[in-house]
């Protein structure tokens, strides 16, 4: 468990890895933070680095950005090709006073060759996924709740098309029948988020 972090330099992230590689972020559950729940990568350019092969799976991500914005409960930031987002649960990232947005996940600048699959996100104030200055990436198999005058996935400066999308599930807030949905794949899939159990 990671929670209660930055309470004097709101910055903080849950966890942070740089320019990393082969890197396995799982099974955490991270709540209560000011800012990001998990970051991963540098450098604000599609410029190859050492960056890559990274995997984020399996984390529990909520009540955060609680001070800051322009984050998400997952950030990816530069080029890390054959990298995954999967299987994560994310959730409650209420609107602050930040000029940027805050999101369920935020792919920053650079991103090319992430594969963002499995991932549950809901209760989230804007888009949650956000592509900012990103090139080809995969979407599949999502399940994204959002508010009717909010598109699931927003594209800041990224050609839509560069995004593939497969299969992935859009419900709307505050549609009861969306709410049951959401709360049944939940269910079904409780097992598969946060800290394994210790016996």
């Amino acid at each position: 468990m990671i929670e209660h972090c930055g309470q004097q330099f709101y910055g903080f992230i849950g966890i942070w890895g740089g320019l990393v590689a082969n890197t396995n972020i799982f099974r955490n559950e991270i709540r209560n933070l000011p800012y990001t729940g998990i970051s991963v990568g540098w450098m604000w350019s599609p410029e190859p680095t050492q960056c890559k092969e990274n995997i984020i799976s399996g984390n529990h991500i909520h009540h955060i950005l609680n001070k800051l914005s322009d984050g998400g409960g997952i950030y990816n930031l530069g080029l890390q090709p054959k990298s995954v987002i999967s299987n994560n649960l994310i959730h409650d990232v209420k609107l602050n006073a930040g000029r940027a947005e805050s999101n369920g996940m935020f792919l920053d600048e650079g991103i090319t060759g992430i594969v963002v699959e499995n991932n549950i996100v809901y209760n989230i104030a804007r888009s949650p996924l956000r592509f900012h200055k990103a090139s080809k990436n995969i979407v599949r198999n999502n399940v994204f709740e959002c508010s009717q005058d909010i598109p699931p996935i927003r594209y800041n400066r990224t050609e839509e098309s560069n995004i593939q999308k497969i299969e992935n599930i859009i419900l709307q807030q505050n549609i009861s029948n969306d709410w049951k949905k959401l709360n049944d794949i939940i269910e079904n899939r409780k097992d598969e988020f946060g800290p394994t159990k210790q016996f």
